[in-house]
């Protein structure tokens, strides 16, 4: 089907993604059986949040609140980052200790990422910023070295979500060289607020993707349920776990298809994967998702969780959760939970949760 898609310049930034557990919609709109909709999808797309990311609506009225969904993520993008000199984050990890007035944005995902971090038991912690800045996800030269152990030792007796003060107002991280790094969360809590904006905007029927944070907004025009498919990532780069020979083929259509997730009206369905962002060093593959007990990639069994949740930032943290627990203490996490999810394990035997509309690709 013939789209009318645009590239929305923001500042250009160089990166490598390796993203493996991809969610994207399934569009059945083209085999309708020669049925024409009512509109064609207008999607509007920009390089945000260190991914590609798009906002996709259903009627050509609501083209311009695609771009603003788009710049009110540039806007949450200069308040949350890290990296953005003068952000909140930034302010809050270069007070050294002292309490930082920040947005009210900034004050409700934090006390979202204290929350994850009780729920885990520690296991999400984003007071992990000064080990994790000690790795290079990012970067594109092959050239990335593995942190001394010694200086990761060092850094670790910084985290403990435990010790992020957060009032009405202000956010003060009380443990001696804390920093903060809201990458495992920042991006499901926006995708919330852009789907809160295009609704109060009178938006019935719209898609967001924040590079694989999805969210359905609305029902669909024809009345049938949004059908978003989970991407094989045994697909795509090296091959995974023991299992996994010949699964590489990625022009097979069938083949770079886990399943498919079936949902009704404004829903989010949230990815985490071991190869959405990690290097190779020596045949070893180091993997973005960093245990906080350890400060190196999570030893898990798990390739990918993919939950589906009534809030994307919820979405986050589960699915974060999940990968460092690996698949037995994850299942029993989501049961207890009420979540629906789907597992995949490196060998590539894929477990659901709870009522999850999945069907497993032929």
């Amino acid at each position: 089907m013939k789209r009318d898609k645009e590239i929305i310049k923001f500042p250009k930034v160089q990166f490598a993604i390796f993203t493996v557990l991809l969610i994207f919609l399934l569009s059945d709109l083209s085999a309708c059986g020669g049925t024409v909709p009512e509109s064609e999808p207008i999607s509007k797309t920009a390089f945000l949040l260190d991914t590609m990311c798009s906002v996709t609506v259903y009627t050509k009225d609501d083209a311009r609140y695609a771009e603003e969904a788009l710049a009110l993520c540039a806007e949450y993008e200069q308040l949350l980052s890290r990296t953005v000199a003068d952000s909140d984050i930034s302010r809050i990890n270069a007070a050294n200790g002292r309490a930082v007035a920040v947005s009210q944005a900034t004050i409700e995902l934090l006390n979202k990422a204290v929350y994850y971090g009780e729920l885990s038991d520690g296991g999400f912690d984003v007071s992990i910023g000064a080990v994790s800045s000690l790795w290079d996800f990012s970067s594109a030269s092959a050239e990335r070295s593995i942190p001394d152990e010694g200086e990761i030792a060092a850094k670790l007796t910084s985290v403990n979500f435990k010790d992020i003060e957060v009032t009405e107002n202000t956010i003060r991280l009380t443990r001696p060289g804390a920093q903060l790094d809201l990458g495992g969360i920042a991006k499901g809590y926006i995708a919330d607020r852009l789907a809160a904006f295009l609704t109060e905007s009178g938006v019935k029927t719209a898609l967001i993707d924040l590079g694989g944070n999805v969210v359905t907004v609305g029902e669909k025009a024809d009345g049938t349920p949004w059908k978003v498919g989970v991407r094989n990532p045994f697909t795509f780069g090296a091959p995974v776990g023991e299992n996994s020979e010949g699964r590489e083929n990625a022009e097979d259509p069938v083949s770079t298809i886990l399943g498919t997730i079936t949902v009704s009206g404004t829903k989010s369905i949230g990815t985490s994967g071991t190869y959405e962002r990690y290097f190779m060093q020596n045949g070893v593959r180091y993997h973005h998702i960093l245990d906080p007990v350890t400060g190196f990639p999570a030893e898990t069994d798990l390739a990918g969780v993919t939950v589906v949740t009534d809030l994307s930032v919820d979405g986050e943290g589960f699915t974060t959760t999940c990968i460092l627990l690996g698949s037995v203490a994850a299942q029993q996490f989501l049961e207890e939970n009420h979540i629906q999810a789907v597992l995949l394990k490196e060998d590539g035997t894929v477990i659901t949760t709870g009522d999850i509309d999945y069907v497993t690709a032929r």
